[in-house]
């Protein structure tokens, strides 16, 4: 099924470990993401937040954050990310927010959630992805994968994810984010001694009829 796979890693060395792999599958992409804390992602002096509006649930957090990207990309760009414009993948992801056309919102999948859910919960201390095997769900026709460890807010999760640092010029967790070839999501998470950095998600994204 996944034959002619390619796989491309990129290594960040102040960060941890970050990795982009591309399956070399049609309407297929999947890419990690691994760091050691929290430093990039941390909210900055000033940086204005809008915390009072966010669902309290994981997914529905994990949700709004994506969706306020995808339908908000301006608002987004000059609240949460012009602050941290100084790298240059994060001046990349300001540009390209500003300029970037409303996308459709994600809607959350009760399959996937469990899909994400179900995968972390079976590989216990396991880093790396899954086989993407949540393609008997019907009208699935296109299918993503991100993971991200040692950041545990769904705010600070989706900004990571979106400055995608040292992966330029792919950005295969941003595209995953930004696509407007996936329609649904759902994560999964675990913390604790099961999970790398203290906390592991794992977001699983599909474009469905």
């Amino acid at each position: 099924m996944f034959a002619g796979r390619r796989i491309l890693f990129g290594v960040v060395s102040r960060l941890g470990l970050m990795c982009l792999m591309l399956l070399a599958v049609p309407s297929v992409m999947v890419a990690c993401s691994k760091t050691e804390g929290e430093e990039e992602n941390a909210p900055e002096q000033g940086e204005e937040t809008v915390e009072g509006e966010v669902p309290q649930g994981f997914n529905e957090a994990m949700l709004y954050w994506h969706n306020y990207a995808r339908t908000k990309p301006k608002e987004f760009a000059q609240k949460f990310i012009k602050t941290r414009i100084a790298g240059a993948d994060a001046k990349n992801l300001y540009q390209e927010l500003m300029s970037m056309p409303v996308r459709q919102p994600y809607q959350l999948h009760p399959e996937l959630i469990a899909y994400a859910q179900g995968y972390l919960d079976s590989h216990p201390g396991k880093w790396g992805h899954s086989n993407m095997g949540f393609g008997y769900i019907p009208g699935v026709w296109g299918r993503a994968e991100s993971i991200s460890a040692g950041v545990k807010n769904p705010r600070d999760i989706v900004i990571q994810l979106l400055i995608d640092k040292g992966l330029a010029p792919r950005y295969g967790h941003r595209r995953n984010i930004l696509s407007a070839e996936y329609t649904h999501m759902g994560a999964g998470f675990v913390e604790g001694g099961k999970a790398y950095y203290g906390f592991q998600c794992m977001i699983d994204y599909a474009g469905i009829k």
